[in-house]
C-alpha cells in the first residue's frame, strides 16, 4: 500500500494547524498590545488627575509620560493612592473622635442624671412618709385641742423643736444648761463663740484650713497665735472640741504632713444649737469616712475636692449610685462638673490591692463612664501603678485615660496642654495615643 498520499495529507493538516496557531498568537499579541496601550493611556490620565505635581515634575525633567514604562506608572499611582488614603483618614479621624467624645459625654451625663433621679426619688419617698406622719400628728393635735376646749380647759401642748428654728435663741434663754451661762460671761466668749459657729456652719475639720478661716473671721493674721489659743481654750477649758489624729503616719504620701482634725464634741454641738438654733453641718471628715477604706483615703478625697474647686470645678455633695446594665453598681469617689461636662473621678493611694477586684472595678468604671476614665493619685509612683492596672484591665476596650497626682500638682506641675491631667491616653488602649506628663 502506497503511503505517500497519506503522509502528504498529514503534512498538509499540520501546516494548516500551525498557520492557525500563528494567527491566534498574532491576534492575542495584537490584543495585548492594544490593551497595554489603553492601560498606559489610562494610567497617564490618572497620574495627571491624581498627581498633577508629579506630572509637571516629570515634564520639567524632559521625560515624556508617554515614554514611561507601565510598571513605573503603576508604582507612581500606588504611592499617590496610599497618600490619598492617608490624607482622608487623617481628615476623618478628628471628626470620628469628636463624635465619640460627644457620645461619651452624653453617656456620662445620662448615668449621672439617672443616679440623681434615683436619689431625688428616694428623698421624695422619705418626705412623703414624714408628711403623712406629720398629718397624723396634726390630726391628733386638733382632736386633743377640740376636746380640751369642750371641757373648758385648754391643753398645754409642748411643741418645742417640732418645727425648725430659724432664729438664734435669746441670750440666757430659759432651760439653757448652767455651764452655757458661765461661758457666755467669760472673757473670751466673743472669739470662742465665733470659732464654734465656724466649725458648726462649715463642717471644716482640718486644723490648717480652720485656722485660716478663723483668722478671717477674727480679723487677725495667720501668725498672730490667736487661732491656736482659741482652739486650745475650747478643747482644754470648755471641752467643746476634740483634737483627733486618726492617721497611721505623720507624713502624707501626697506630700507634707497629715493635719490634726478638730471635731465638735457633744457639748460643742449643743453650744452651736443654742447660739444658732439649728443643728451643726456634719464634719467633712465624719461625713466621708464611712465611704472610704481608711482615714488616709478619706483625707485624700477631701484634698482632691478642694483642689478641683480651686480649678473651677463644682463638686457634687451627693454622689449618685450608678446601676450598671450587666448588673452591679458603680459609685465614683468624686463627681465634678465644669461647664457642661460631668466627670466621674476615682481617688487612689499606692497601697497593695486585690488584682481581680481591681480589674472588676476598672471595668465597671469603664461601663459607667462610657470609657472616660479620670483618676487622682497621691503621688507619681501610684499613678504609674494605676496606669499599668488600667492597661491590663482595659487593654481590649476603647478607653481614654486621664491621670494625675497630688504630689506633683502641689509643686505646680501641669500637663503638656496646661491642664491638671499629667498623663493622658486617648482612643484605643494599649496602643492608644499617649500624652505623657
Amino acid at each position: 500500500m502506497d503511503q505517500n498520499p497519506l503522509r502528504q495529507n498529514a503534512d498538509d493538516i499540520t501546516i494548516t494547524n500551525l498557520r492557525r496557531l500563528i494567527q491566534v498568537q498574532t491576534d492575542l499579541r495584537d490584543q495585548a498590545e492594544r490593551r497595554a496601550h489603553e492601560a498606559i493611556l489610562i494610567f497617564q490620565d490618572l497620574l495627571q488627575t491624581l498627581a498633577p505635581e508629579e506630572s509637571e515634575r516629570i515634564a520639567r525633567s524632559g521625560t515624556s509620560i508617554e515614554s514611561m514604562p507601565l510598571s513605573q506608572l503603576a508604582d507612581l499611582l500606588k504611592a499617590r493612592s496610599r497618600q490619598l488614603v492617608s490624607d482622608v483618614a487623617r481628615f476623618q479621624r478628628p471628626q470620628i473622635e469628636n463624635a465619640e467624645e460627644i457620645i461619651a459625654r452624653a453617656y456620662t451625663q445620662n448615668s449621672f442624671l439617672r443616679g440623681e433621679l434615683k436619689r431625688v426619688q428616694d428623698q421624695l419617698d422619705q418626705m412623703t412618709v414624714e408628711n403623712n406622719h406629720l398629718r397624723s400628728e396634726n390630726e391628733a393635735y386638733k382632736k386633743s385641742k377640740s376636746k380640751s376646749v369642750e371641757n373648758g380647759q385648754e391643753t398645754r401642748v409642748n411643741r418645742v423643736n417640732q418645727e425648725p428654728v430659724t432664729q438664734p435663741r435669746a441670750v440666757g434663754s430659759e432651760g439653757e444648761q448652767s455651764w452655757m451661762q458661765v461661758w457666755r460671761n467669760s472673757k473670751h466668749f466673743d472669739q470662742d463663740s465665733k470659732a464654734i459657729v465656724l466649725l458648726g456652719k462649715t463642717g471644716l475639720s482640718r486644723r490648717p484650713e480652720i485656722e485660716v478661716e478663723l483668722g478671717k473671721v477674727l480679723e487677725v493674721g495667720e501668725n498672730s497665735g490667736t487661732q491656736p489659743r482659741v482652739i486650745r481654750r475650747l478643747e482644754k477649758e470648755w471641752g467643746m472640741v476634740s483634737i483627733q489624729k486618726p492617721f497611721q503616719t505623720r507624713g502624707a504620701s501626697s506630700g507634707g504632713s497629715h493635719p490634726d482634725l478638730i471635731v465638735l464634741t457633744d457639748r460643742g454641738k449643743y453650744a452651736y444649737r443654742t447660739l444658732m438654733g439649728t443643728d451643726v453641718v456634719p464634719s467633712e471628715f465624719e461625713r466621708l469616712r464611712p465611704s472610704h477604706v481608711s482615714a488616709e483615703h478619706t483625707l485624700l478625697n477631701i484634698e482632691v475636692a478642694d483642689f478641683l474647686r480651686q480649678e473651677g470645678y463644682t463638686i457634687m455633695t451627693e454622689v449618685p449610685v450608678i446601676e450598671l446594665a450587666q448588673g452591679g453598681k458603680f459609685i465614683p469617689d468624686i463627681v465634678a462638673e465644669k461647664g457642661n461636662e460631668v466627670y466621674f473621678i476615682e481617688v487612689e493611694r499606692g497601697t497593695s490591692k486585690d488584682t481581680k477586684a481591681r480589674q472588676a472595678k476598672w471595668l465597671n468604671f469603664y461601663t459607667a463612664s462610657a470609657g472616660q476614665i479620670y483618676v487622682f493619685c497621691d503621688n507619681l509612683e501610684c499613678m504609674c501603678g494605676i496606669r499599668k492596672e488600667l492597661l491590663d484591665a482595659l487593654g481590649a476596650h476603647r478607653a481614654s485615660f486621664s491621670l494625675t497626682n497630688m504630689a506633683q500638682l502641689k509643686n505646680g506641675e501641669r500637663g503638656k496642654d496646661g491642664s491638671i491631667w499629667l498623663d493622658r491616653r486617648r482612643g484605643h488602649a494599649p496602643q492608644a495615643r499617649h500624652e505623657p506628663e
